[in-house]
């Protein structure tokens, strides 16, 4: 009589162990479709997430250059007080004046009454100042020290652009046109002339130092021009000759609002 082998089992125990932890591995991998679909949700967060990351990144620079512009009104109400209601200059010449002259601007005469040159930079755009005497090159090391600045003083009387019919002498900025006979062409003026205070820019965002021409203001409609005045946010920051700052959107001041006189009311503003 011939007796039967056992069938050999195909599959011990281990094995069969084996199969069923990797298929419960396979049924938890993500398939190609569903690794897709999270990739885009992640790409569509991110376009609408980095704009919002983006627009509050310049919301805090724009409250740190507004925080710097109104310790400089500050610092500048302290000057007019200290001089006898005389405005800080926009500038000051060594004599006698050079190519290179020893020229001290407003924020180097302010300097007594902040004692920090950081907050003449913008966290936004800050540039270097060609015509700086030596001891006012700060910022480097070294032999490699530079001015640096963020900020234009208002100094208009040319205003051959858009308000030709104004003179100079009736109709300017914080820079004396009346200085005849004075080696100081950077000369101040009284607080006694500023007939609007609360409406006249003295300083502002701006990446030239002085602001002599009305061509560079924001109520230029030349795209150029315009577009220096949107450091914030469409915008810029301000300080007015009452001393407080301000943001104000680009191209919405008008020629009076750079002028020291109460101009507004007048048909040529």
């Amino acid at each position: 009589m011939e007796v039967s082998k056992p069938v050999p089992e195909m599959f011990d125990d281990s094995t069969v162990v084996h199969i069923s932890a990797k298929r419960k591995i396979m049924k938890k991998a993500f398939t190609l479709i569903e690794l897709l679909v999270v990739i885009a949700i992640i790409a569509i967060l991110a376009a609408i997430l980095f704009p919002v990351f983006a627009q509050a990144r310049d919301k805090a620079r724009s409250a740190s250059c507004l925080s710097n512009l109104k310790q400089w009104g500050i610092a500048a109400g302290m000057y007019t007080q200290d001089y006898d209601q005389m405005f800080v200059p926009p500038f000051h010449y060594g004599i006698p004046a050079t190519e290179n002259p020893d020229i001290d601007w407003w924020d180097d005469l302010l300097q007594p009454y902040v004692k920090n040159r950081q907050i003449a930079l913008c966290p936004s755009k800050s540039w270097e100042q060609g015509w700086a005497s030596a001891r006012n090159k700060w910022y480097g090391t070294g032999a490699t020290k530079t001015k640096r600045m963020s900020y234009g003083v208002n100094t208009v009387e040319d205003w051959s652009g858009f308000a030709p019919a104004w003179r100079a002498a009736d109709h300017h900025g914080f820079r004396n046109p009346n200085r005849n006979g004075s080696p100081q062409v950077g000369l101040g003026i009284s607080e006694s002339v500023i007939g609007d205070p609360a409406g006249s820019i003295w300083i502002c965002d701006s990446d030239m130092d002085e602001l002599w021409a009305d061509w560079f203001f924001d109520f230029n409609t030349d795209p150029w021009v315009r577009a220096k005045y949107e450091r914030h946010n469409l915008g810029f920051n301000a300080v007015y000759a009452d001393f407080h700052a301000k943001w104000n959107r680009s191209g919405s001041t008008k020629p009076c609002n750079w002028t020291v006189q109460d101009d507004c009311n007048d048909p040529l503003r």
